[in-house]
């Protein structure tokens, strides 16, 4: 997947989104939170970072699934799980909190992806 500057998303860019012929497509927001388009039409927000808690591999967090995750709580999600980041938690682990906010989900782990 090549590297292509970040935009802005917006609710209505990710609707008017187009499935991609062959191959998974992602859009990074400037947020740093990335859409995974899907040739199947699935859309998915998602997060890639270098985890230090398991030895720096590479690894990916799926949020969710667009519209049962709407874009406002795909960022507020991923709001939280970076700033847990910021604070040294292992946000590979199946509950994160962060102040009075919690965020807990199955993440999804990716090793070795490009």
């Amino acid at each position: 997947m090549a590297n292509i500057k970040p935009v802005f998303l917006t609710d209505a860019m990710i609707r008017k989104l187009k499935r991609p012929n062959r191959q998974l497509e992602e859009i990074r927001d400037t947020s740093t939170l990335i859409l995974r388009n899907f040739p199947d039409g699935a859309k998915v927000f998602a997060w890639r970072f270098i985890d230090h808690h398991s030895g720096g591999k590479k690894q990916r967090i799926d949020y969710g699934s667009y519209p049962a995750i709407s874009l406002e709580q795909a960022r507020h999600i991923h709001g939280l799980m970076t700033a847990a980041r910021k604070d040294g938690k292992d946000i590979m682990s199946n509950s994160v909190k962060v102040g009075r906010f919690a965020a807990t989900f199955s993440p999804c782990i990716m090793e070795g992806f490009q």
